[in-house]
């Protein structure tokens, strides 16, 4: 008996020239492809035909205090919902809770199945990343902060940042 695995794809610099000519081929051979890139040198043009296949269509006036197209897209992804009153707050810190969400919204844009996962988190009921947390805690990307406390009001710091990413 033959085993058939899905076909997946890692592609770095996916907003690069390169890069988005690959994921977009990889997806037109029926891959499922997880294109990363930090924007550097890549631009979201590139990745437009992606944004294309999903539907997505970004909303200038998503936000009143920013226009950044990344954080845009984001948005009309669902990765990104912003602080409320129609605002982003780019000079804003990250909360533990909000990088959760973000890891997890991003895990589901990019195909992957966030059904189904728990935490065993105890400051956590109630409060509206509770939801958030199973996939990222279930694959070993956010951890708590001992004791059975996640803590998702606290600030994100760089080192925790590092942790996370």
């Amino acid at each position: 008996m033959e085993l058939k695995l899905p076909k997946k794809a890692l592609v770095t610099g996916a907003a690069g020239f390169l890069g988005s000519h690959l994921c977009k081929r990889l997806l037109d051979d029926g891959y499922e492809v997880t294109a990363l890139d930090n924007l550097f040198t890549g631009t979201k043009r590139n990745i437009e035909s992606l944004m294309d296949n999903l539907g997505v269509v970004p909303n200038p006036n998503a936000f009143t205090d920013t226009r950044d197209p990344n954080v845009l897209a984001c948005n009309a992804l669902g990765i990104i919902k912003g602080v409320g009153d129609g605002r982003f707050d780019p000079d804003g810190i990250l909360q533990r809770a909000q990088i959760a969400a973000i890891i997890n919204r991003a895990a589901r844009v990019l195909g992957k199945s966030t059904e189904g996962y728990s935490h065993s988190f105890t400051d956590v009921s109630g409060h509206w990343c509770d939801s958030e947390l199973g996939w990222p805690v279930g694959n070993g990307i956010i951890n708590g902060i001992g004791g059975g406390k996640f803590d998702p009001n606290s600030n994100l710091t760089v080192e925790i940042g590092r942790a996370h990413v």
